[in-house]
Order: structure tokens, then C-alpha cells, then sequence
């Protein structure tokens, strides 16, 4: 809620229930994905910049900072015809639902004019003015998504609570709040699939359109794996045993079979493992230098006072007096 920057009536305008249950229908390494891609933690050059100090350009355009939003919208051709072939994939998932017409034109209406109204605040929704029940709730739907939440939350699957408000009454059948509850969950699942399908081709852009150089890209991350996977196999030691679960949750070959950014991911976490066990090794060496020297100073401070009193005590010619 603090990072969308929403006060509390605009994070409860959301519909969490759906949210949930489309959440949990996911296996974990889906999870996982989505997670990043729902809080933003995926490597735009936004990102990398703030953390690695690389160029925050978008590599594709070349023209803005890339953030995840400018992804979702960045306006190169090929980016277009990505996100148009994304949305093809998503009307048909969403008609297979058997979501209703209004409901579909209307979420593809919202899609066009975020992407690429330059005075978004001005969009209105399509069922505007119209004084039917299910018009009057896709009206709300639109609005508090466009102008409220975000139309860019609604690919994050942050949905108003009135779009399933409106399928309701546009099913018009008995068990129409169950239905419109099982749609939300699918719907949003779709949402999802969507934006993954945005980042993968993004992915694919930046690191190689074509498909030997991804393919050498991936096989450069996967020797690297391999080769800590043996060094920790000849020395334990290397990383701190509290951090040994980045090498024992999973196999070799698991890790080797997942997607290229968990993949980075996993090694950037061994090499801060790494990092605090070289920082823990200084400061262990500083200490016991330290201990040494301390115990060295105790020692010549009392072999001086010795020496001091066996002169008291004795003469020039070494007699006692």
C-alpha cells in the first residue's frame, strides 16, 4: 500500500478475495514469478541503476527510463506488436470464460487508452451516462481502475471489486455471484499470464532477439552455477552455514531448469553470501589482531616494571642493597 502510495479507501476498493485464490492456484515457482513481477523486483534498468548503476534507459526504445510501467507500455514497434499479440491471447482467454461483451470491450478500451493517451486523466468509460445496473457498475469498475487504483494494477491483479460486481448482473442467472467469483479468480489468473507474456518478450528483446545469442546468454548463467555449486562441493566454507540452503533446497540440475532471472537471482544471493562471509573473516582477523596486540602491550608494560624493580633493588656493581 505504501509503495502504490494508496490511502486505505483506495486499498480496499480492490478485490483481495480473488486476488488471493488466483494466487494460490499458482505452483510455487509460478509463485515465485509472479510475486516479482506483482511488487515491481524484476530487473527493469530502473532498477539495475539503482542498485548496480547501469544505464536506466530502455534498451528496446532507447528514448525513456525504462520502469516496469514504461514496459507494459514502451512504444517501440516490436514492443507494440508483442503487447498485441499479448492482448489477442487474453480476449480470447477472457471469451473462453465466456466474460461478458461490455465487460470485455471495456477492459480493451481502458488497455488502448493507457497505452497510449497522453492525457489519461481525461478517459472516460465507454458505458458512461448509461443508467442500466450492469453499465452503472462497469462505470464504476472503469473509473475507480483508471483513476483510482491504476490501470497498470489491473495487470498486477489489483481489480476493482466491481467488475465482478457488474458480471453479476450481467449474468443474470441464479448462481450468478458464484459464477462471477470463479471468473475473477480465472480473470485475473489471465491478468497475470498477460504481463508475464510482456516480460518474457522484453526479456527476449534485451538479451537477444535472436535465438542463439539467448541460448548463449543462458548457457554463460548456467556455467557459472555449475561452477559454484563446485566450489561449495569442495568447500562448504565458503559461505556462511546459515546461507548453505542456497545450495542444498535444490539440485544442481534444478537450478539449471529454472527460468533465467531466478537463475541471476540465485547467483546474485551466493555472491552476497559470499560478500558477508569475506566480511566476517576481516572482521574476525581485525579482532584477534587486536587481542594480540593488547596482550603484547600487557607483556612489555610488565617486563618494564620488572626490570624497573630489580634495579631498585640492586646496586651498580649488582649487589643488593
Amino acid at each position: 500500500m505504501k509503495k502504490a502510495q494508496w490511502p486505505v479507501a483506495v486499498f480496499n476498493l480492490i478485490n483481495w478475495t480473488a486476488h488471493g485464490k488466483a494466487f494460490k492456484r499458482l505452483t510455487r515457482q509460478q509463485q515465485i514469478h509472479t510475486s516479482k513481477l506483482v511488487h515491481q523486483l524484476v530487473h527493469a534498468n530502473r532498477r539495475n541503476h539503482l542498485f548496480y548503476g547501469q544505464d536506466k534507459t530502455c534498451p528496446l526504445c532507447l528514448s525513456a527510463e525504462e520502469s516496469f510501467i514504461h514496459v507494459l507500455r514502451c512504444p517501440l514497434i516490436q514492443a507494440s506488436e508483442a503487447r498485441t499479440l499479448a492482448t489477442d491471447t487474453l480476449t480470447a482467454t477472457l471469451n473462453r470464460l465466456n466474460a461478458p461483451k461490455k465487460i470485455v470491450e471495456a477492459l480493451l478500451y481502458g488497455h488502448h487508452h493507457w497505452v497510449l493517451s497522453s492525457d489519461p486523466q481525461h478517459v472516460r468509460a465507454p458505458t458512461k451516462g448509461s443508467i442500466f445496473l450492469g453499465n452503472i457498475y462497469l462505470t464504476v469498475a472503469f473509473t475507480e481502475q483508471f483513476h483510482s487504483i491504476g490501470w497498470h494494477q489491473l495487470y498486477l491483479g489489483r481489480a476493482s471489486a466491481y467488475w465482478e460486481k457488474a458480471y453479476q448482473v450481467f449474468s443474470g442467472t441464479s448462481d450468478a455471484e458464484e459464477i462471477a467469483s470463479r471468473l475473477s479468480v480465472s480473470f485475473i489468473s489471465a491478468l497475470w499470464e498477460y504481463t508475464r507474456c510482456i516480460w518474457g518478450q522484453r526479456n527476449l528483446f534485451t538479451h537477444g532477439t535472436e535465438e542463439t545469442q539467448a541460448t548463449q546468454t543462458i548457457a554463460a548463467i548456467q556455467q557459472r552455477i555449475k561452477t559454484l555449486f563446485a566450489g561449495f562441493q569442495e568447500d562448504s566454507n565458503m559461505i556462511l552455514s546459515r546461507h548453505h540452503h542456497l545450495f542444498t533446497s535444490r539440485s544442481l540440475a534444478d537450478r539449471l531448469k529454472q527460468p533465467f532471472d531466478d537463475m541471476t537471482c540465485w547467483i546474485r544471493s551466493v555472491e552476497e553470501a559470499q560478500a558477508i562471509k569475506e566480511h566476517h573473516r576481516w572482521k574476525f582477523s581485525w579482532k584477534f589482531s587486536v587481542s594480540c596486540l593488547f596482550c603484547l602491550l600487557c607483556l612489555l608494560t610488565y617486563l618494564s616494571h620488572r626490570s624497573v624493580s630489580c634495579c631498585t633493588w640492586q646496586d651498580l656493581g649488582g649487589n643488593k642493597l
